[in-house]
């Protein structure tokens, strides 16, 4: 797209709101609202110009500067930031309009696509909790999120909020973190609950909640309402407030969790699915949990020679609990099927684990306790499968194999 048919502005994150600057005023960027309002009676913006009220529902520029802190010239809703493609840069400081479609985004492979839905003009996205899937408000205006939800308090408390809506006015909700997942990617989002009238505009639209402007902070955003689209960029840019910089995917009921996300220099930990985190931030590596236990490391990665990288560094185990099990660096190395430098394929298999003497260089198996519960005396071994497992005992002259069970007793092959 030709450059002169988009338009840049200076965009900023101020006390927990997203902030454009126009002729050298704020305007607050609110999508969940569907009507937009400002002193001035009219605006132009990208190249149109939009007859403005001064108020909407009792709230006027001067009780909005006084809510968000901010002095603030008017606040953008729906009925303006409909019309254009959007794209926020909050990291840049730098928030990109267009009334053509700004493809670059939605093409790249940095970027995940969601579809947007609308009621009464407002974005509603799809999101998985807990392995359900639930309709919530895109409200880029909302300091913290909100699930209208029993299971709500089985979540990790995150403190008491006060906050306010137009026609409310001021309410305080206790707050808890609520892991949020996209089909490619999860967010931590401070959820609260609305009050009752509030409530009842979710349950009139089909929506369980709200996720407010978490996502914006950190990250480059594609807006895109006019073709019911919104890509989320996977690329971190400073912290924005974030608790975690990226979060994977749930398995087995746990998520890793990276802190100062860099690609291969992010460290690593663990959360639940209701948000407590297992494990800090402080492994290079961190596997996924198989029968109570995951493989954790310490070090760093090498080009392996074949377009792929291999796991340097030092090994140890975790339980759900988040204490190491066996002790990072107790053993040399831990098993997989792929390769032994490759350790996404190494996990506990039937609760054992294979791991590697330091000094004898020979193979024995852990349980998913840390407990050496056959001895590291064996050349090779593979991993347990049907209550067996096959090893091999070189003496340099002989080379025998032999079935394992999980005593260590040993069956001819």
């Amino acid at each position: 797209m030709a450059e002169d048919k988009v338009t840049h502005m200076p965009l900023k994150h101020i006390k927990g709101h997203i902030f454009v600057k126009i002729d050298g005023e704020f305007w607050l960027i609110d999508t969940g609202s569907p009507k937009s309002f400002g002193a001035g009676g009219s605006l132009t913006l990208g190249g149109k110009r939009f007859a403005l009220d001064t108020s909407h529902i009792n709230l006027n520029t001067e009780t909005l500067s006084q809510f968000v802190d901010v002095p603030c010239a008017g606040l953008l809703g729906m009925d303006i930031l409909g019309h254009f493609d959007i794209v926020f840069a909050v990291a840049e400081g730098k928030l990109s309009i267009s009334t053509e479609s700004l493809q670059t985004y939605t093409n790249s492979n940095y970027f995940e696509t969601i579809r947007l839905d609308e009621f009464m003009g407002i974005p509603v996205v799809n999101v998985v909790i807990r392995g359900i899937v639930y309709r919530m408000f895109f409200d880029s205006g909302a300091q913290i999120s909100y699930f209208q939800c029993d299971s709500l308090t089985d979540f990790s408390p995150a403190g008491s909020f006060e906050d306010f809506y137009p026609g409310v006015g001021l309410f305080k909700t206790e707050t808890y973190d609520v892991p949020m997942s996209f089909p490619r990617s999860t967010y931590l989002f401070r959820c609260g609950v609305l009050t009752e009238t509030l409530g009842s505009v979710l349950i009139s639209a089909s929506a369980q909640g709200i996720i407010d402007n978490t996502i914006l902070r950190n990250r480059t955003i594609g807006f895109y309402p006019r073709r019911h689209k919104i890509a989320i960029g996977n690329q971190v840019k400073g912290t924005g407030g974030y608790r975690y910089d990226k979060i994977d995917g749930f398995h087995n009921g746990f998520a890793v969790v990276h802190k100062k996300y860099g690609g291969y220099s992010a460290k690593l930990g663990c959360i639940s699915e209701t948000g407590k985190e297992i494990s800090p931030c402080k492994y290079d590596y961190f596997g996924s949990f198989h029968d109570g236990a995951a493989v954790v490391g310490v070090g760093g990665w090498d080009f392996w020679g074949d377009c792929s990288y291999m796991f340097v560094g030092r090994w140890g185990c975790v339980d759900k609990m988040g204490n190491e099990i066996v002790p990072v660096g107790k053993y040399k190395e831990v098993w997989s099927d792929r390769c032994r430098k490759f350790p996404w394929d190494a996990y506990f298999s039937e609760s054992m684990l294979a791991v590697c003497n330091w000094e004898t260089g020979k193979w024995g198996f852990v349980d998913n306790n840390g407990n050496e519960v056959i001895q590291c005396k064996y050349d090779i071994v593979e991993r347990f499968r049907y209550g067996k497992a096959k090893a091999v005992i070189d003496d340099g002259e002989n080379r025998k194999w032999v079935y394992l069970d999980k005593t260590g007793k040993e069956t001819d092959m």
